[in-house]
């Protein structure tokens, strides 16, 4: 099982879109607001492509590790402007 839970903080999000691509999940969101995403079976972050819309459905944020750096470890693991 794989939860992923996300409060929105920034007023411009209006939907998170997550999961792999043959189970992706959409949830509509607003500043603030708390929203689950469950899968019944093991979504790695690096596959499960989260990404945070506006409401021209541009995206704002990905999960994941930052595109520009080297490097990484797990700790750098987050929310990073698209």
């Amino acid at each position: 099982m794989t939860l992923l839970i996300v409060r929105s903080s920034d007023e411009r999000i209006n939907s998170i879109e997550a999961g792999r691509e043959s189970n992706r999940k959409v949830k509509e969101v607003e500043e603030g607001d708390v929203v689950v995403f469950s899968w019944d079976e093991s979504v790695p972050f690096d596959v499960m492509n989260a990404v945070a819309y506006d409401e021209q459905e541009e995206a704002l944020f990905y999960y994941g590790f930052p595109e520009d750096e080297a490097n990484l470890d797990a700790s750098d693991v987050g929310w990073h402007e698209q």
